[in-house]
């Protein structure tokens, strides 16, 4: 299924979405896979993300995140490495609104993965202040919360920072 995406706030959140998408992608973070969704009653584009609609999914992503097991197993460092990556990734884009329900457990066979989704609260214009300076934006609260239960690896973030600065027009 693929979930559609909507702000309603008229902005072009399809585009962007689809951007940030491939951008993150580029970089190296998972992310699932996208397509335009056209809505049959009205004929509206929308973003779709691919999700396996799964309640035991969303439980096992929620104990993955809060904290960093799985099938309670020893906390994997990947994990930190991963948020502490995509940190410097939300910054660049604006994106003011990660949170937990922000990631999809995506299944392939028996292998899983962490993907990023909804990057639509993200600046790309740059044409007005974004609420990353808010101590307590979501974004914010989530690094921070991800930082101390999973670490935060400096050379994952400069590591990011670096793969954003190559990227070429």
């Amino acid at each position: 299924f693929y979930c559609k995406m909507d702000k309603g706030d008229g902005r072009p959140v399809r585009s962007q979405e689809a951007f940030c998408y491939l951008l993150a992608s580029a970089v190296g973070i998972a992310v699932p896979n996208f397509a335009p969704v056209e809505d049959p009653e009205t004929g509206d584009i929308y973003f779709g993300s691919l999700q396996h609609f799964s309640t035991s999914l969303d439980i096992e992503r929620d104990r993955i995140i809060r904290f960093g097991l799985v099938s309670d197993g020893p906390k994997i460092e990947w994990l930190g490495r991963y948020f502490s990556a995509l940190a410097p990734f939300d910054l660049l884009i604006g994106n003011w609104d990660r949170r937990n329900s922000n990631f999809i457990l995506h299944q392939s066979g028996t292998a899983k993965r962490l993907c990023a989704i909804d990057f639509g609260a993200a600046n790309l214009a740059f044409d007005v202040p974004i609420n990353l300076s808010v101590a307590d934006s979501p974004t914010n609260a989530l690094r921070r919360q991800n930082a101390m239960r999973h670490g935060f690896y400096v050379d994952a973030a400069q590591d990011m920072c670096a793969r954003l600065k190559n990227i070429k027009p």
